[in-house]
């Protein structure tokens, strides 16, 4: 919850900046992203699993023993497996796992610290969001910037903090990258801003897409 609160903030901070540097120079600062559409377009497999054991191979990576709860992309031949994690999973977590095999064994595609948790109730969500990005990258690239857009709108009223919070990020980068919301969907982030329980946290970020784009 604290690093996508930072994250937040991270953006608040770069809306400032355009508006003291100009254009022009905010061109040369990276734009703080997401991670939901990268590891959905780079996992063999999607899983939501409960974490059974853990198991330390080295300062910086685990060996994690999961039962699958559900399956949200791709096959797998049994109820569980085990993977190499960069993160600080522990017995009990339950979380979104993205999966791909690497030298005979799965290996998490998420970055360090990026963590997706999923209670029960936030599977219909994710399983939502996640098949509507794997059905736009399957698209012809022209297509595909507007499908993952409309895949990301939903998850903006997710239940889950963090499936919100990268969804946000990841709209903001593709407003950057030129592929900003139309005016259909303004429509419906703004109805979004004028609901008293919409996420405050968001409401700058969401804000800064309906000025700027």
């Amino acid at each position: 919850m604290r690093n996508f609160r930072r994250a937040i903030l991270e953006i608040l901070v770069s809306h400032l900046l355009v508006l003291i540097v100009g254009s022009a120079a905010w061109a040369h600062i990276p734009t703080v992203r997401g991670h939901l559409v990268a590891s959905t377009r780079d996992a063999e497999i999607i899983v939501v699993g409960t974490v059974r054991d853990v198991t330390a191979v080295g300062p910086r990576s685990d060996d994690v023993d999961v039962t699958i709860d559900h399956k949200l992309r791709g096959a797998t031949p049994q109820d569980k497996l085990r993977f190499r994690s960069p993160h600080q999973l522990g017995v009990g977590d339950r979380c979104v796992l993205f999966l791909r095999h690497a030298a005979g064994a799965w290996e998490s595609v998420t970055p360090s610290g990026t963590i997706f948790p999923a209670k029960p109730s936030d599977d219909p969500d994710y399983q939502k969001v996640i098949g509507s990005l794997v059905s736009a990258f399957a698209l012809p690239d022209a297509a595909r910037p507007n499908a993952v857009r409309a895949a990301l709108l939903p998850a903006l009223t997710a239940s889950n903090d963090t499936l919100r919070y990268h969804a946000a990020l990841e709209l903001a980068a593709l407003a950057e990258a030129g592929h900003g919301p139309n005016p259909t969907e303004k429509a419906q982030l703004q109805s979004l801003l004028s609901k008293k329980d919409f996420d405050p946290a968001l409401q700058p970020l969401i804000q800064g897409l309906l000025r700027e784009h």
